[in-house]
């Protein structure tokens, strides 16, 4: 997987714009989070969530609810063989 790939989509996940986050995503995408992790457990939302419409409503409604907007994201590394 290309690292420029993965650095464009945390940049549109860090955007909150929908549309932005929707593009970066497959339909039938899927995020995971820990269990019972923090902001899951502030915002009421689920540690795994199934699906673009899920996925872009955390990223562009909810989670902007806990955190600041206009984030900028600093991409330090990628893993390899995933």
């Amino acid at each position: 997987m290309s690292r420029s790939i993965v650095e464009d989509a945390f940049q549109a996940l860090a955007s909150s714009d929908p549309d932005l986050i929707s593009a970066v995503l497959a339909e039938d995408a899927e995020w995971l989070s820990p269990p019972g992790n923090a902001t899951a457990v502030a915002l009421g939302a689920p540690d795994h969530m199934v699906g673009r419409a899920a996925i872009v409503q955390f990223f562009a409604v909810d989670f902007p609810r806990l955190f600041a907007r206009d984030l900028s994201v600093v991409f330090g590394g990628c893993a390899r063989g995933w």
